[in-house]
């Protein structure tokens, strides 16, 4: 399911109005369906996800930037793990060999596309996965260092 849904985000063109994003986010299934307190572009709740919280990013100029999710928070260690390992095979079997920026505490995996970034962090309390826009994710991994795997 996430690995189709960021497939579909990286095909698609992006809202460049909230209303305009209400229904990109209905026709990709990630409609949450409760805010986060004091983080207004914060959710949870997205029907099929379990426990995933969800983030976007929004430029006034351009509409949706980002999207990213914060997945499997209520699985074990070992669960958690293996739900990563199969996420990391179906991304890279979409979008090819990543590569890598190194993180604090883990390794990034970046798959660089065209117009867009999907950044995937399988450590942590939290597996990551993040769709950027290409202008956003391209700053940042300036900063931090990429390398090919």
């Amino acid at each position: 399911m996430v690995a189709s849904t960021v497939r579909r985000l990286v095909e698609s063109p992006w809202a460049e109005d909230d209303r305009e994003r209400q229904r990109q986010f209905e026709a990709w299934g990630v409609v949450p369906h409760a805010e986060v307190p004091d983080h207004p572009r914060w959710g949870v709740g997205i029907p099929g996800w379990g426990d995933a919280l969800m983030c976007w990013s929004w430029d006034d100029r351009v509409g949706l930037v980002g999207v990213g999710w914060f997945l499997w928070g209520s699985l074990d260690a070992a669960a958690r793990e293996a739900a990563a390992t199969a996420l990391m095979g179906s991304l890279s079997a979409e979008f090819g060999r990543p590569s890598i920026r190194d993180g604090q505490r883990c390794e990034w995996r970046i798959w660089e596309l065209p117009g867009v970034t999907v950044e995937f962090c399988p450590c942590g309390e939290r597996v990551q996965v993040h769709v950027l826009a290409s202008s956003l994710a391209v700053d940042e991994s300036e900063a931090r260092g990429i390398h090919v795997a």
